[in-house]
């Protein structure tokens, strides 16, 4: 992966997790609901694999876990 793949990556964990927090206390969020608001807010075009590593980035931060199609906060 290059560096800047590894930045984009970053950065699109980082705008979900600013995402995630503006929804308050909510302990678990619809999979494609996030999905959705995360499309809706970006400026370039965000693919299901890119969400997905987002979340499997945040998930092995331990701020998350995803099950089926629900995303639970650690």
């Amino acid at each position: 992966m290059s560096a800047t793949a590894r930045k984009r990556k970053e950065e699109l964990a980082q705008a979900l997790k600013k995402l995630i927090q503006s929804k308050g206390k909510t302990p678990a969020l619809k999979y494609q609901q996030l999905f959705e608001d995360l499309r809706a807010q970006s400026d370039s075009a965000i693919t299901k694999d890119m969400f997905d590593e987002a979340l499997h980035a945040l998930a092995d931060e331990d701020y998350l876990t995803v099950t089926g199609k629900t995303v639970r906060l650690l």
